[in-house]
């Protein structure tokens, strides 16, 4: 089969270094492909009108898709589904453009340039950025790994078109959208109204599945496949005492004192003020002297006025103070060396199309505690404690429990090491791959 993959969303996140889990989820499918004898593998990259205003000015898809190519050794091989010529007028121009506004100081009339460089490019590519009717037609398979579908049509009745949602909670619970990223409503509309009725979906979750199908009846299930999500295998239990005290030290964590881990963004949905809380009140209600909360959360830079405030609510700011330790990204070794030191894991959040994190706890044999809506349940089954995501008392029950009984800890450790053992890269590519042959061969 040949497979035409979309790698728009690597290219920007390779550019702005925004590498979140759906960026990490399309680099594993296109490497799932590109190792597969059974697919041909070429990447391409086209115009989302959306994504224009997310790039820096003069800046282009081409760019960032050319410049995260050229720094992966590992696609090197695959093919960037365009003409030589193209990419040479494309980069010559481009940066002909960038040299005239650093040497002139024209950053004002920027937009302009690239204004007029899209429209060049438009008129060579049949008004779509490297994404021809010819390219198309050469292909059995079109892959978005996240942005909406191409609205150009093939002239190839054959091609089969997948997309993959990861979620559509912008939809569903627009509440829950971070107020400084309020383009994910218009956009998650666009990937949503792209799906025509002879696409196919791939969906992370049942519940997502369930979510996509429900909101949108036209869609016909049995066009959606559900291929769940694993963790790397970097994750798995660490027992090293010298490493587990190196990385102590290295973040902080007083020795043999027990801690409570959560990891995600600081964002509406992922609910950590709500965790914080409950932490406050376990150690005020439980007099509890020794626990600590770690949270490792990329975006706390911005959300600092807000943790203060949070903290500023309780009588004891000052405990809260020395108790909670922030950290900022921390690279996937030390993680799965924090994952398996830790109490338990907490992944409090409202919503989740998936919800990775708790995975890899688990195959680092954690205890985890996390929300009892959406995906949780079916990432989680039996193995760990699920609660409400807004009820206090419950959290803090749960958490004492964990604190004060080593024998249930170490029977959930077991527990989720057995059901971390359900998920897999390996069992994710051999369902997009059969996914793949079911469309050709309902033709």
């Amino acid at each position: 089969m040949k497979v035409l993959y979309d790698i728009s969303l690597l290219g920007i996140s390779y550019k702005y270094n925004t590498r979140t889990g759906a960026f990490r989820v399309a680099e594993k499918i296109a490497e799932i492909i590109a190792t597969s004898k059974e697919c041909d593998l070429s990447f391409c990259t086209f115009l989302c009108p959306e994504l224009n205003e997310w790039l820096d000015p003069g800046e282009l898809m081409i760019d960032c898709a050319l410049s995260y190519l050229e720094s992966c050794d590992k696609f090197s091989d695959i093919n960037l589904a365009t003409s030589t010529i193209e990419k040479y007028i494309h980069r010559k121009i481009r940066r002909t453009l960038v040299e005239l506004n650093k040497k002139y100081n024209l950053n004002y009339i920027s937009r302009i340039w690239q204004s007029i460089l899209l429209k060049i490019i438009e008129l060579m590519t049949n008004n779509n950025l490297l994404l021809t009717p010819s390219n198309l037609d050469k292909n059995d398979i079109f892959h978005s790994p996240f942005y909406p579908l191409p609205e150009l049509s093939p002239s190839n009745p054959k091609l089969q078109r997948f997309i993959t949602i990861h979620d559509i909670i912008p939809l569903l619970y627009p509440e829950l959208v971070d107020k400084k990223n309020p383009g994910l409503i218009p956009l998650t509309h666009r990937i949503v109204n792209s799906i025509k009725s002879y696409d196919w979906v791939f969906c992370v979750s049942q519940s997502g599945k369930d979510d996509l199908c429900n909101y949108c009846p036209e869609i016909d299930p049995a066009k959606v496949f559900v291929t769940h999500l694993a963790p790397s295998k970097v994750f798995s239990s660490c027992s090293d005492p010298e490493k587990i005290t190196a990385i102590r030290n290295k973040y902080n964590i007083p020795r043999d004192c027990p801690y409570i881990l959560s990891v995600s963004a600081w964002v509406t949905r992922k609910n950590f003020p709500h965790l914080i809380h409950c932490f406050a009140q376990l150690l005020q209600e439980q007099k509890i002297n020794d626990l600590y909360l770690v949270l490792v959360c990329v975006t706390i830079k911005n959300k600092l006025a807000e943790y203060e405030q949070i903290l500023q609510e309780h009588e004891n700011y000052n405990l809260l103070k020395e108790r909670i330790i922030i950290t900022d990204y921390i690279s996937d070794e030390d993680l799965a060396a924090l994952y398996s030191d830790a109490l338990t894991f907490v992944y409090p959040s409202l919503y989740e199309g998936f919800g990775i994190p708790p995975l890899e706890a688990m195959q680092c044999g954690t205890p985890v505690i996390t929300s009892n809506t959406s995906s949780l349940p079916e990432v989680v089954g039996d193995a760990g404690i699920m609660v409400d995501p807004r009820d206090r008392d419950e959290l803090c029950h749960n958490l004492f429990q964990l604190y004060n009984n080593s024998n249930l800890r170490e029977e959930m450790s077991l527990k989720s090491l057995e059901q971390a053992k359900k998920f897999s890269w390996e069992k994710f590519g051999q369902e997009t791959i059969k996914a793949y042959k079911t469309a050709v061969l309902s033709q």
